[in-house]
């Protein structure tokens, strides 16, 4: 349940703990937050998001995502936080849930702030990133843990979706974006 906190203008590290102990957790920043959303903890897959303010510099309401997952990706365009995909404990498979929070609209303990959408495909475990008003969805595991060749393209700008295929199926990869 350790966060440690790295603050840039003082150059100086402290600490704060998550409300539930738990692995495999996504984590975004949107604006002056950062959000930790679900992941797996003693009692199985948790639908808890913790808000830490940088502002304040403390941890604040909490929201929940629309099912208990791990193995979400998240990643932030504008002022959209998108955590994806997932599973969700006991076999119940992998999701392709989009839990959308919409800093624009309220605080994220505010529900009329969130929404959610659909990946072309259900799977956990997939890489996450943001290129200018794009947030990307790439590999993943599907069924039986099969990687998948899927991408999916968010627009912040158009808010539609679109989809691209891998060179190669892969999951836990890793991206990178350029200027």
């Amino acid at each position: 349940d350790d966060v440690d906190i790295y603050d840039a203008g003082t150059d100086s590290w402290s600490s704060t703990s998550l409300t539930v102990p738990r692995t495999l957790v996504a984590a975004t920043a949107v604006g002056d937050l950062a959000l930790f959303a679900g992941g797996i903890g003693a009692t199985g897959a948790t639908d808890v998001i913790d808000v830490f303010d940088t502002q304040t510099m403390t941890l604040g309401p909490t929201a929940s995502l629309s099912q208990a997952r791990f193995g979400v990706a998240a990643t932030t365009v504008g002022n959209k936080a998108l955590f994806a995909g997932g599973s969700i404990s006991g076999g119940g498979g992998v999701q392709a849930t989009v839990d959308v929070y919409d800093a624009s609209l309220g605080a994220p303990d505010d529900p009329l702030a969130w929404s959610v959408e659909s990946l072309s495909l259900a799977r956990s475990d997939i890489t996450a990133v943001t290129v200018g008003d794009l947030a990307i969805f790439a590999g993943g595991n599907g069924p039986q843990g099969v990687p998948y060749d899927r991408v999916d393209i968010y627009d912040g700008s158009t808010g539609l979706w679109s989809q691209a295929t891998l060179s190669v199926a892969r999951t836990l990869g890793a991206d990178a974006a350029a200027a």
